[in-house]
């Protein structure tokens, strides 16, 4: 078992389409690995939204799609920055026991790495600029462009900015026995999509979202043909989650957290931001009005809607959030069953495959994680089941997935 290569990938497949099918057969292609396991984000993302659909449909596309197994990327982790969601995932990978950790990206490797490197060690002055630059009005990521104008145009990148965290990660988890590798797979004309020698313009996460809620029948073109019946089931059937489903309960819980004075408790509420959400939801009725409400110029979008999100599922701030990391098994291939064995030798990470073992698998402090996932996955569920109508399906009732 210990010849066994498993690469790892953060990711969060919303939904999984022919750029994750691509980077999963190039990993296997230039690493030689033997499985490619994914962890990856359940019902809410790091965007600051729910998952078009639900955590099982993804799960199978993902393994239709060329994964050998998926874990859960928990809730808490996926509903962050860049940089905690790369932090998670990076130590969620090496607690399984991956040889290398793998993604997409726009420049080569030895850039990133350098960026990493230098975004680590920002100086004082660095720090100083970024800060009056976002009070002047400028965005969190074009003022730290401006701090490291030699990355100006990698930073510009999501991916390469998620490359960048993922490889800072890694670099303060590594140490001279340290087992795992990094592995960039480069993306063609910014998509990792390709095949035949023709390039799926429409295989990125955001505009194939945008064209399937348009009905475009050919939307379906950027999805795997294994994959597609699993998506185009869910979305025939009303499935599709989407941020306004969740303007109630925000409304709700906004009002009452104003009125309690708790606001800035929850997770990436500045006491600044707690006045702007106040504010915004006394005069707005639905998410999208109120996270435009709010977003300023050096206010990131994504970081609003975020803070709503953390409100909605009761995500509170916390001293040392990693701790209690854990994740769980959320579906395997068949053919593929025998790296669980290899995971379960070398992992050092709370493993979770039953959730109604829950409290007998996990330490108190993992545990605490998991019903923050499963509250996350019940809410979720809920907004799904008023639209198509079907019953709710408890977390504690769901199978693992087997392909």
């Amino acid at each position: 078992m210990k010849n066994v290569k498993i690469a790892g990938v953060i990711a969060e497949c919303n939904p999984f389409h022919e750029g994750h099918r691509y980077l999963i057969e190039k990993i296997r292609e230039e690493t030689g690995a033997d499985y490619v396991i994914l962890a990856m984000a359940g019902a809410f993302v790091q965007r600051g939204e729910p998952a078009l659909v639900r955590t099982a449909v993804r799960t199978q596309m993902a393994l239709a799609g060329g994964a050998d197994a998926v874990f859960l990327l928990p809730v808490r982790y996926a509903l962050s920055s860049a940089e905690f969601f790369a932090k998670a995932g990076v130590t969620i990978l090496n607690g399984l026991g991956c040889d290398l950790i793998a993604f997409g990206a726009e420049h080569p490797l030895p850039e990133i790495l350098s960026a990493a490197k230098d975004l680590a060690a920002e100086t004082p002055e660095q720090g100083d600029l970024i800060r009056r630059l976002v009070r002047g009005g400028c965005s969190y990521p074009k003022a730290r462009a401006a701090a490291f104008p030699e990355y100006a145009d990698l930073l510009s990148s999501p991916n390469d900015i998620l490359a960048a965290e993922y490889a800072k990660a890694w670099m303060r988890l590594s140490g001279d026995a340290y087992p795992t590798y990094l592995h960039a797979v480069r993306r063609v004309n910014g998509v990792s999509g390709r095949e035949g020698g023709a390039v799926y313009p429409d295989a990125r996460g955001s505009s194939l979202r945008k064209r399937l809620l348009c009905g475009d029948p050919h939307a379906y073109d950027a999805v795997p043909e294994a994959c597609r019946v699993f998506l185009q089931k869910e979305l025939d059937t009303g499935g599709a989650v989407l941020p306004d489903d969740f303007s109630l309960p925000a409304c709700l819980m906004i009002r009452y957290a104003a009125a309690e004075g708790t606001l800035e408790d929850y997770a990436d509420v500045s006491a600044d931001l707690a006045g702007a959400i106040r504010t915004a939801a006394a005069e707005n009725i639905t998410v999208t009005g109120m996270a435009e409400a709010i977003s300023a110029k050096n206010r990131i979008t994504a970081r609003v809607k975020r803070s709503i999100l953390h409100i909605v599922l009761d995500i509170r701030k916390e001293e040392n959030a990693l701790s209690g990391i854990y994740t769980q098994l959320l579906g395997f291939r068949k053919t593929s069953d025998g790296v669980l064995g290899v995971i379960d030798s070398r992992r050092d990470i709370p493993l979770l495959a039953k959730p109604a073992d829950h409290a007998r698998v996990l330490p108190e402090d993992a545990d605490r994680r998991f019903m923050e996932d499963a509250n996350a996955e019940d809410v979720y569920e809920a907004a799904r089941s008023l639209k198509t109508g079907e019953k709710p399906v408890s977390v504690f009732k769901r199978p693992v997935i087997i392909l």
